[in-house]
C-alpha cells in the first residue's frame, strides 16, 4: 500500500471516528444544533438527532419541511420572533425565548441561540443554531413573577411600609416599599435618594432619644422604637419602628432592614385611657367609699384597692393587696362570725351588703356598710369579687341616738296619763298611731283603734258627738282645738277626756314640742291629739250635767275626774 493511499485511509479513519464522535457528542447534547441556508428558501440543512429525544421529531421531518419550523413556533409568540431576524443580519448572533410545540403537541419554552455564517465576500451564507428547553426555568420565572407580584401587592397594601439601608458607612438606603405614597404621603424615590430623609422627619422632641436607643440594634440584632414622624402633609404621626439587623458571612453588620408602622390611633386611645385612669384615679382618690376587690376561689388573694384607702382608713394599700387576712384581722371580733356567716349569699344572689364595725390604723372601730358585687367567668364560676367599704358611723351614731330616744319615748308613753294618737286629714281619716299606753288608759288594744276608721266615733257619747263633730272646724279656723266628752272605755264605762288637737306643725310651723314627739314616734299624719283623762271634783262636774248623774257607770266614772295632767302648746 502507497503512503498516499495510507494517509488517505487513516484521514478517512479519522474523520469517522471525530463524526460518530460528533453525533455521540450531539446526541447526549442538552440542546438540538441545527442550520438552515441564510438566502433563498432559508432550506434546512443540519439537524442533530436527539431532536427526536427532546422535541420528539425524527431529523428528516426537519431537514425534508423548509416550514418546519415556522409552523411550530407558538402564534402568538410567531410575528415577534420573525420581527427580531433583523437583528441576526445586523449583528451577527442573535438570542430569542418562545413557546414550541413538540411532536406530542404540547408546547415548551426554548432559547434559540444564532450565529450567522457569511462566506469570503461576507455575505450570509448559513445560518447555524441551538435549541434549549428552558421550560423548567420559565415555569419558575413564572412562580418567582408571581410572588413577585403578590409581594408587590402584599407590600402596597401592607399597614406598613418596608425599607432598608445600609448598616455601615454612608447608611444609604438600599429599599423602600411603595405603600410609603399610602401611608406616608412620600414617593420612594424621595426615601431613596435621600440618605437624611429619615432624619429630618423624626420629631425634635423625639430624634435624640431614638438615636440614643440605635446601639441597641448593634448589641441585639433587633430592636423597636417608638415617635412621631412627619408625613408628606406636615403632620406628625406616631410609628412603631421595628428594625433587625442583617449581617454577612463574617459577621460583620451589613445591611438594616426595618417596618414603620401608624400607631397613632393606639397612642390616642393610650392617651385616653391614660387620662380617664388619672380622672379615675383622682376620683376615688377623693370618694367616700374604699374600693376593693379579691379573688373569689382558691387564697382570695386581695386583687386591687383604692388609694383613698390611707385616708379614710389610715392604712397604705400594700397592707390590704400584700396581706389576704387583711380584712379579717380587722372587722370586730364580736361581728366577724354574723358577717362571714352571710357570706354565702352574696354566692347565691351575686350581691351582698353587711354592716360592721372594722379597726383603723389607729386602733379606734368606725362602722362601715360592705357592699359587695360578684364576677363570674364566661363558665359561669366565680371569678373576683369588687366591693367598697363607707363609713357609717356617723349614720349608726344617729340610729342609735334615734333608737335611744324612740325608746324614751315609748317608755314615756307608755307611763304617760295621756293617749297620743294621730290619724289622716284626708277624706278616709284613717287611723296612723297610737300610744301603747291606751291600753292601760283606756283599757283598749292599739290594733282596735289602728284598724277601726270609726273606732273614735263609735266610743263617743251619743249625746256628746253632733257637739264635737260640730267643734271640729274650730281647728282648720284656729290651728288648735280642745275639746270634752265622755269617751266610752274597753270595760264598758264612760270616762270623761279632754281631747287636744293641734294642726299639723309642719304646716304652720307651731307647736315645735308636738313638733319633736311626732317626728321620735315617727307619726306622718296630717293631724295629731291628745287624750288627756282629767281629774275633777266629781262634784263640781256632776253638778253640771244632771244626765250623767243618771248614767249607770257613774259610781266609777267620777273617780277619773279631774284635772288636765299634761298638755302641748305651742
Amino acid at each position: 500500500m502507497s503512503a498516499k493511499t495510507k494517509s488517505v485511509r487513516i484521514l478517512a479513519e479519522v474523520e469517522a471516528t471525530a463524526a460518530t464522535r460528533l453525533a455521540r457528542l450531539l446526541d447526549a447534547s442538552p440542546a438540538v444544533i441545527y442550520s438552515f441556508e441564510a438566502r433563498g428558501d432559508f432550506s434546512p440543512t443540519f439537524v442533530s438527532d436527539n431532536i427526536a429525544r427532546l422535541f420528539g421529531y425524527a431529523a428528516s421531518e426537519y431537514l425534508d419541511d423548509p416550514n418546519f419550523w415556522r409552523e411550530r413556533v407558538h402564534p402568538d409568540d410567531l410575528p415577534r420572533i420573525e420581527a427580531e431576524m433583523d437583528v441576526l443580519f445586523k449583528a451577527g448572533d442573535h438570542v430569542s425565548e418562545y413557546r414550541f410545540r413538540r411532536k406530542d403537541g404540547t408546547y415548551c419554552w426554548v432559547n434559540d441561540e444564532q450565529h450567522l455564517v457569511r462566506d469570503e465576500k461576507g455575505e450570509p451564507a448559513e445560518v447555524v443554531g441551538s435549541w434549549s428547553d428552558i421550560s423548567a426555568r420559565k415555569v419558575a420565572e413564572e412562580a418567582q413573577d408571581r410572588a413577585r407580584a403578590r409581594l408587590a401587592l402584599l407590600l402596597d397594601t401592607a399597614p406598613s411600609v418596608i425599607y432598608s439601608f445600609k448598616a455601615s458607612g454612608d447608611y444609604a438606603p438600599t429599599f423602600v416599599s411603595d405603600n410609603i405614597k399610602r401611608l406616608l404621603g412620600y414617593c420612594p424615590d424621595e426615601y431613596l435618594k435621600n440618605a437624611d430623609f429619615w432624619r429630618a422627619r423624626v420629631h425634635p422632641d423625639d430624634i435624640e432619644s431614638v438615636e440614643a436607643e440605635q446601639a441597641l440594634l448593634f448589641e441585639r440584632d433587633r430592636h423597636t422604637a417608638e415617635y412621631r414622624f412627619r408625613k408628606k402633609d406636615g403632620h406628625y404621626c406616631w410609628v412603631s419602628d421595628e428594625q433587625h439587623l442583617v449581617r454577612d458571612e463574617k459577621g460583620a453588620p451589613f445591611e438594616i432592614v426595618g417596618s414603620w408602622s401608624d400607631i397613632t390611633d393606639r397612642k390616642n386611645a393610650e392617651a385616653a385611657e391614660d387620662a380617664a385612669r388619672a380622672r379615675l384615679s383622682a376620683l376615688l382618690e377623693t370618694a367616700p367609699a374604699v374600693i376593693y376587690s379579691f379573688k373569689a376561689s382558691g387564697d382570695y388573694a386581695p386583687t386591687f384597692v383604692s388609694e383613698n384607702i390611707k385616708r379614710l382608713l389610715g392604712y397604705c394599700p400594700e397592707k390590704y393587696l400584700e396581706n389576704a387576712d387583711f380584712w379579717r384581722n380587722n372587722v370586730h371580733p364580736e361581728d366577724l362570725a354574723l358577717v362571714e356567716a352571710e357570706q354565702a349569699k352574696l354566692f347565691e344572689k351575686g350581691r351582698h351588703a353587711a354592716e360592721y364595725r372594722f379597726r383603723k390604723r389607729n386602733g379606734n372601730y368606725i362602722w362601715v356598710s360592705d357592699e359587695q358585687y360578684l364576677l363570674r367567668g364566661d363558665d359561669g364560676e366565680p371569678v373576683e369579687i369588687v366591693g367598697s367599704w363607707s363609713n357609717i358611723s356617723s349614720r349608726k351614731q344617729a340610729e342609735q341616738a334615734e333608737n335611744a330616744a324612740r325608746a324614751r319615748f315609748d317608755l314615756l308613753l307608755h307611763g304617760a296619763p295621756a293617749v297620743v294618737y294621730s290619724f289622716e286629714a284626708g277624706s278616709s281619716y284613717a287611723p296612723t298611731f297610737v300610744s301603747d299606753n291606751i291600753k292601760r288608759v283606756l283599757g283598749y288594744a292599739p290594733d282596735q283603734y289602728l284598724k277601726d276608721p270609726d273606732f273614735w266615733r263609735s266610743r263617743v257619747h251619743p249625746e256628746d258627738l253632733a257637739a264635737v263633730e260640730t267643734g271640729q272646724a274650730k281647728l282648720f279656723e284656729d290651728g288648735r282645738h280642745v275639746a270634752e266628752y265622755r269617751f266610752r272605755k274597753a270595760d264598758g264605762i264612760y270616762c270623761w277626756v279632754s281631747d287636744e288637737q293641734p294642726s299639723d306643725p309642719r304646716r304652720e310651723g307651731r307647736a315645735v314640742r308636738d313638733r319633736r314627739l311626732l317626728t321620735h314616734a315617727r307619726i306622718f299624719a296630717h293631724r295629731s291629739g291628745l287624750l288627756s283623762i282629767l281629774y275633777a271634783q266629781a262634784g263640781r262636774q256632776l253638778s253640771k250635767d244632771n244626765h250623767f248623774n243618771k248614767h249607770p257607770s257613774y259610781g266609777r266614772s267620777r273617780m277619773l275626774i279631774g284635772p288636765t295632767l299634761t298638755r302641748y302648746s305651742s
